[in-house]
């Protein structure tokens, strides 16, 4: 590690050293792995927070499919292979059996959450009780958000938005949400909303 990577790492440390949940060695963990994915063509800040917080506990064994997210596929398998959520594999497409304690996030953009393969995936998730996280990204407005929420139809699982560009709140969101599914309780669907920042 660079004297420069190694500064804002510390800095990083130091100004978010009042989430003692986390402790020292996870925040330094969450620094560098922004800043390693910031660094990636094609991801800007929320997108690096985003994935960052939704990664962090993943485990060996557990799974990964980008609904329709090819301009993720770099990062994801960057953060795959290097960082604590090594052992975790990027799929093609959903995989069969997501049950027992291997969890499967999948991916998708508001636009890739209707497609019939993703709807299916929800349903068959739903139906089953099965190990799964529907990590969705919408854009900030209420009212796509509540369109999302409404028109996935009845399947009954556990609905949570969260700020996109909040790596905490996302790590938080996916500490449960995993959780859930590690306990056989079945899918989460986590609204992942990009919300307008003051400059």
């Amino acid at each position: 590690m660079g004297d420069r990577q190694q500064n804002a790492q510390e800095n990083f440390v130091s100004q978010h050293s009042h989430l003692g949940w986390l402790g020292e060695e996870r925040l330094a963990h969450i620094g560098a792995a922004l800043g390693e994915l910031e660094g990636e063509e094609g991801v800007a800040g929320e997108l690096a927070a985003l994935i960052t917080g939704a990664l962090l506990e993943l485990r060996s064994g557990d799974r990964v499919w980008l609904a329709g997210r090819p301009e993720l596929r770099r990062a994801l398998e960057t953060r795959l292979c290097r960082g604590s959520e090594a052992g975790a594999a990027l799929v093609e497409s959903w995989p069969e059996g997501c049950s027992g304690q291997a969890v499967t996030v999948v991916f998708a953009g508001a636009e890739e959450a209707f497609c019939a393969e993703t709807l299916l995936a929800i349903r068959e998730s739903a139906r089953e009780k099965l190990s799964a996280v529907f990590l969705v990204e919408v854009p900030g407005e209420r009212l796509a958000t509540q369109v999302l929420l409404s028109e996935l139809g009845p399947e009954v699982l556990p609905r949570i938005v969260v700020d996109a560009g909040d790596v905490f709140a996302v790590l938080r969101v996916m500490q449960e949400a995993t959780a859930h599914g590690r306990r056989g309780q079945g899918p989460t669907l986590v609204v992942a909303a990009h919300f307008l920042r003051e400059p």
